[in-house]
């Protein structure tokens, strides 16, 4: 709270929200004037009623100071001094110095009453303030408290369907997307609109509202009946809005802290089923896949046409094993004996064990397989 005793006043708002800017005053701007009148009206510390309240008892009626201010608040006169006949030195002294405190707070008081009329005037357009000005005087003995006494009543007057839809704002459910501050923010606010109108919502009613939004959405079954539990012990005073509040904020943190947990417990074994499918999906493709260096064959122990089954190449091509030898042709499906197509100098009597200078290599005759059958 400012504490000003200079002629230089600092407000919170250095400048009101213009009021008409759509070419009339709306209930919404005639509220929210009258949060910022009066948020600039308690910021500056006063010595007359309850200074904690600062100056709202220039702006807001009796009922309304009382509403905040245990202490009353009493209108006080232009200060006079006073010193009794035959007063001393000393008394003479202390009266001046409580007329001088006196006519401080009073200009003090009346500072803040200008500078706030200055504001309201410079934020409201003149053509809405018609009715307030006197013929002769105009404006100038317009009182603060008269300026918004005049948008409250002529502006900030609900309609029956504004108090329906604030009601129905009431009764939405509870958002479980948003953090509970969303949802006591908009109760708030659905307050505020009916205490504006006239018809200030309960405690009560307030927290019966709220009530029915949580059970609406089904989140909070063991909360709302260990409440009800509660409420029904004996000697447990009227719940206020305030408390409501804050129970329903431990409980939803609770909640919110719970699921947290179940999520992460989720997505844990998620992640645990995912890795394993893939190291199987790993092991599947593996098991298919060829190696790099692929294992010779095993030998092939199949016998053919009474050879031992080990296959010879001859230029590459397979031939099947035998154990004859040719002088002219080498190991073949004869002998050299047997040989019929003889080469130069061919030799009969060369065998595999003495050669006798004939071919060394594998050499099977085109349809050889057929012609070596009974050799």
């Amino acid at each position: 709270m400012a504490d000003s005793s200079s002629t230089k006043l600092v407000f919170p708002l250095e400048e009101l929200t213009v009021l008409g800017s759509t070419g009339t005053i709306t209930f919404d701007e005639a509220l929210q004037f009258d949060k910022e009148l009066l948020q600039n009206a308690r910021s500056v510390t006063s010595q007359y009623g309850n200074g904690n309240v600062g100056h709202i008892h220039q702006v807001v009626t009796p009922a309304e100071y009382a509403a905040r201010s245990p202490i009353v608040y009493e209108a006080v006169a232009f200060p006079q001094l006073i010193i009794a006949p035959g007063a001393t030195g000393p008394q003479i002294a202390q009266a001046n110095r409580e007329y001088s405190a006196a006519l401080s707070a009073f200009n003090k008081n009346n500072l803040v009453a200008t500078a706030l009329i200055s504001q309201v005037t410079k934020a409201i357009p003149s053509i809405y303030l018609q009715a307030l000005e006197d013929p002769v005087t105009g404006m100038e003995e317009v009182t603060i408290f008269q300026l918004r006494q005049h948008i409250k009543i002529e502006y900030g007057t609900a309609t029956a369907q504004q108090i329906e839809a604030n009601y129905a704002m009431a009764g939405e459910p509870f958002n479980l997307s948003e953090s509970v501050e969303a949802y006591t923010g908009k109760m708030e606010r659905v307050r505020r609109l009916a205490a504006a109108t006239n018809d200030p919502m309960s405690d009560t009613a307030s927290i019966r509202f709220a009530v029915a939004a949580m059970a609406a959405m089904g989140q909070f079954k063991a909360d709302l009946h260990a409440r009800t539990i509660e409420q029904q012990l004996p000697g447990q005073a009227d719940e206020t809005w305030p408390a409501f509040v804050s129970w329903l904020k431990r409980v939803d943190k609770a909640r919110r802290q719970e699921k947290t947990v179940a999520d992460a417990g989720y997505m844990a074994q998620a992640n645990f089923a995912s890795a394993v499918a893939a190291a199987v999906r790993e092991q599947i493709a593996a098991t298919h896949r060829a190696p790099a260096n692929p294992p010779p064959p095993p030998p092939n122990n199949n016998n053919n046409q009474g050879n031992n089954g080990n296959n010879n190449n001859n230029n590459g091509n397979n031939a099947p094993h035998v154990k004859k030898y040719c002088h002219s042709h080498g190991y073949c499906g004869h002998t050299s004996m047997q040989c019929n197509r003889r080469s130069p100098g061919h030799q009969e009597a060369a065998t595999s064990a003495n050669k006798m200078g004939g071919n060394e290599t594998n050499f099977v005759y085109r349809n050889q397989r057929s012609r070596a059958q009974g050799e």
